[in-house]
């Protein structure tokens, strides 16, 4: 009777739930890297539109008082607000709120050389602007885990010519484009 009992049920061999699982472990490996990308993509694009508003301002800056500002003197002026993460990991950010990048502003004088982390704290964003030309970038945070993206920008107010791209960024080779308009 214990083998008729045995031989009435069904279910699955071992062989038919192995190639399930080697399935489902494709399929998610496929998906993590496609959410990955999308994500990287997201942040580049925020830090795209971020570095592209202080040009604009800039801009508008310029065309009332024939001069390129330092980053300051946009804030000072209301054209924008600057905004940074108050913590060295981005991680950390998403659990706070962004404190006035002013107390956050590392290296230059405003002119040279200044950088401060965005407000989600996974790019660091450059500002600098000397004579007619105004260059910015925004590349990724060292301790963001979205890299090999980089956004430049720049303005040229001789010639007007303006021009805000994406591309890729190498960490290892550190090589940014110049972007002169």
């Amino acid at each position: 009777m214990d083998r008729l009992f045995f031989k009435d049920q069904s279910g699955f061999s071992l062989v038919e739930i192995v190639c399930v699982v080697i399935i489902l472990g494709i399929l998610s490996s496929i998906g993590a890297v496609s959410f990955r990308r999308f994500a990287s993509s997201a942040i580049a694009s925020g830090c795209k539109q971020q570095v592209s508003s202080y040009q604009k301002a800039a801009i508008l800056f310029y065309t009332q008082n024939n001069y390129i500002p330092s980053i300051q003197e946009l804030e000072k002026y209301g054209l924008v607000t600057l905004l940074a993460c108050k913590y060295d990991n981005p991680k950390d950010c998403r659990h706070s709120a962004p404190i006035n990048a002013t107390s956050r502003l590392i290296g230059g004088a405003g002119n040279v050389n200044t950088y401060w982390p965005s407000p989600n704290g996974h790019c660091k964003i450059q500002y600098r602007s000397y004579g007619q030309f105004l260059q910015q970038w925004a590349t990724p945070h060292h301790n963001s885990g979205f890299q090999n993206w980089a956004v430049s920008a720049c303005f040229n107010s001789w010639t007007g010519a303006k021009k805000v791209s994406s591309f890729k960024y190498s960490v290892s080779s550190y090589t940014l484009h110049n972007q002169f308009c």
